[in-house]
């Protein structure tokens, strides 16, 4: 059994984010891909403010231990249920973490075609200087609502427990990657793309241009972005020009309280349809 895989990913959480985001952050500070507009110390006060409300309602809620009591008591049955003893825990892993990541794919993409699910994750695009901390940026009822979505996906494929610490894992540490304000050379960066969603495949998504912000959905991995027809890729050399979600691209609007109050202040027209793809 792989469920000691689980509990040390599960515990290993907090330790993985602190490490990584402080050698991403030595990172931005020698080579930055862009030049900070003075706001680093309250930005990453703000963001990981708001991790921490999250993580504490989180906590408080435990939606996925209500919602798998509940199915359990239901006899709803199970997609996973049994795929361990017929293939084995490594076989049950790979598939789990490509299971949940196809689950985050359309999660993120369904977040960005509805209005009101966009006017909460908008708040997480409106950082207009995105770096590591970036990642945990997710208003409250954002992070709710897709705890309980998410909660009741893996209560219904029946994914053994200990595969979700192992899969959050991996993605946080990519996504937090993602989000620096550091470059990969640019064919490196590229040649990753084939398997990885990278930072310049992220960057992208971050864009303001609907055209662009409105593909490269994926967490970890790029396939479904190429599958689906949602992958967009600069042209060689050029680089994202500015972050944010119009017409709130201005670094004020990262502050704690616009967290809160921005998806009140958006209008249907800052959510607009995909154009074609950029890729070439």
């Amino acid at each position: 059994m792989l469920d000691w895989l689980g509990n040390r990913a599960d515990s290993l959480w907090y330790w993985v984010i602190a490490v990584v985001f402080l050698m991403l952050a030595a990172w931005e500070t020698v080579r930055p891909a862009r030049p900070d507009s003075g706001t680093l110390l309250w930005r990453w006060s703000s963001n990981f403010g708001i991790y921490a409300v999250n993580a504490s309602i989180l906590g408080l809620l435990a939606p996925a231990a209500i919602i798998e009591a509940y199915l359990e008591a239901r006899g709803f049955p199970r997609l996973f249920a049994g795929l361990g003893n017929v293939c084995g825990d490594w076989v049950v892993l790979l598939a789990g973490i490509v299971v949940l990541d196809l689950y985050a794919y359309l999660l993120h993409r369904v977040q960005h075609a509805s209005f009101l699910l966009w006017r909460l994750h908008a708040v997480h695009h409106a950082d207009a200087d995105m770096d590591a901390s970036t990642t945990v940026r997710h208003h409250p009822g954002e992070f709710v609502l897709s705890s309980i979505i998410g909660a009741t996906v893996a209560a219904l494929i029946g994914l053994p427990v200990w595969v979700f610490p192992v899969y959050a894992l991996i993605a946080i540490s990519i996504s937090l990657i993602q989000h620096a304000n550091a470059r990969l050379p640019e064919r490196l960066d590229r040649l990753a793309q084939t398997v990885l969603v990278t930072p310049g495949m992220h960057r992208v998504h971050h864009s303001v241009d609907a055209a662009e912000y409105n593909g490269n959905y994926g967490t970890v991995l790029s396939i479904w972005d190429r599958m689906f027809g949602t992958y967009r890729q600069r042209p060689h050399g050029q680089d994202v020009v500015a972050f944010g979600v119009d017409p709130f691209t201005a670094p004020r609007y990262a502050r704690p309280h616009w967290a809160l109050l921005l998806p009140f202040a958006l209008s249907p027209t800052t959510i607009q349809p995909a154009a074609d793809s950029h890729a070439d």
